[in-house]
């Protein structure tokens, strides 16, 4: 009688423990954008800039982005973490510029602004242009 007692006292502490912590872990994903499943699950590209790798992505048919940092932009770096951290949509290369040295992409996109984002098409021209520094609007130009 008492290993029975035991076993429903024991069921019902770990019922209890998961219980609690699932209902912690809903309403903390409730508050947090990284838990929705569509950020779960970007599975695409993040690299530098290089030729090669824009034309591997081209050869690949993946939709590609330019992202325009400087290792002395403060939003760069945070929202860099967030690419990296929270991916972008599978299909897609994502292509890290050093602004400083990426001149004649520069002028050939009209990036005046540190961390911006263009979308080009594998023709590279130029689809779209985003300068909020935002993680949930590069990936809308994305999709």
């Amino acid at each position: 009688m008492k290993k029975i007692g035991m076993i429903i006292l024991s069921f019902a502490l770990i019922t209890g423990i998961v219980s609690f912590i699932l209902i912690n872990n809903q309403a903390y994903c409730a508050d947090n954008t990284s838990c929705s499943t569509s950020q779960l699950s970007q599975t695409g590209t993040i690299i530098p800039y290089t030729d090669t790798a824009l034309q591997e992505a081209i050869y690949k048919g993946d939709k590609i982005g330019f992202f325009f940092e400087a290792a002395r932009c403060a939003n760069c770096k945070l929202l860099k973490e967030d690419l990296l951290a929270k991916g972008i949509p599978s299909g897609s290369t994502l292509l890290i510029v050093d602004f400083d040295q990426a001149q004649e992409l520069r002028t050939k996109y009209g990036v005046k602004n540190l961390h911006t984002f263009i979308r080009i098409d594998q023709d590279l021209n130029l689809i779209s242009k985003d300068e909020s520094g935002e993680y949930e609007k590069i990936i809308s130009l994305f999709e």
